[in-house]
C-alpha cells in the first residue's frame, strides 16, 4: 500500500468515526475495521444481490469488518460466518450504526 492509499483510508476511517451520527446510513467500505453496524439495504440488481442473500447478507443483520485482504477488500463476520467481499461490493451495502443505548 502506498502513502496515497494510507492517506485516503485514514481520511475515510476520520470521516466515519467523527463525521455522521448513529442511526445515519453509510456505506460499508467506510466502516472502521471491528465496528458492528447493522445492513439496511443492498444497492444492487436482484440477480446480483441473491448470492448475498443466500450467505446471510441480507437487510437487518450485524455486520462487522474483521479484517482486510491483502489487497485491501474487506473480510465480515456475519452471524459468526466470515465473508469476504470486494470493496466494490462494499460499496454498495448500505449500513448504520448501532443506536446507542442509553442506561434506564
Amino acid at each position: 500500500m502506498n502513502a496515497t492509499e494510507t492517506k485516503q483510508r485514514q481520511r475515510k476511517q476520520a470521516r466515519a468515526a467523527h463525521g455522521e451520527q448513529a442511526g445515519q446510513e453509510l456505506r460499508l467500505a467506510d466502516i472502521p475495521l471491528r465496528e458492528a453496524v447493522e445492513l439496511v439495504r443492498i444497492d444492487l440488481p436482484a440477480e446480483e444481490a441473491v448470492p448475498l442473500l443466500e450467505l446471510g447478507l441480507m437487510p437487518g443483520c450485524a455486520v462487522c469488518p474483521v479484517r482486510r485482504s491483502p489487497f485491501g477488500d474487506p473480510v465480515l463476520d456475519v452471524d459468526g460466518a466470515l465473508i469476504a467481499v470486494r470493496r466494490e461490493l462494499a460499496n454498495c451495502l448500505c449500513v448504520r450504526r448501532a443506536m446507542a443505548s442509553g442506561a434506564n
